[in-house]
């Protein structure tokens, strides 16, 4: 009688799990990985000078062993920004925003597409690994 409980439990909480866990198939989203599988034509400029770049000034270092400090490599990229108009350049308007929470400031920077709906959003965290990236 026990073995009848025991399995009926188990077959309840089985059934229960699929129902809970079996919802719309999302692999419709799936996609090989990318952008090996979807390779540019040529590259832009802009492409080619970026990558020199992150070769140049991240990826040797790093294979170096350089000893950078943590505010020297955020100040190197930072710098990457200098002397160029974005607003301009991606027909956007920044709006430079900080939030405060128990007497912290982030800053952050609202960057609303010309000619889009400003109260649609996306909040988008980069990964810089605590290392680089700023608004």
């Amino acid at each position: 009688m026990v073995f009848i409980l025991i399995a009926a439990v188990i077959f309840a909480g089985v059934t229960a799990l699929h129902f809970l866990t079996n919802g719309e198939s999302l692999s419709k989203y799936d996609t090989p990985d990318w952008p090996s599988t979807h390779p540019r034509e040529v590259p832009s400029q802009g492409y080619s000078e970026v990558a020199d770049i992150l070769e140049r000034d991240f990826t040797q270092p790093a294979s170096q062993g350089s000893s950078d400090s943590l505010r020297a490599k955020r100040k190197r990229l930072d710098s990457f920004g200098e002397g160029r108009d974005f607003e301009t350049e991606f027909n956007v308007t920044i709006i430079p925003h900080a939030a405060a929470v128990d007497g912290l400031s982030m800053s952050g920077e609202w960057t609303v597409p010309n000619g889009c709906n400003p109260d649609t959003r996306i909040l988008y965290i980069h990964g810089g690994a605590f290392a680089v990236g700023s608004a």
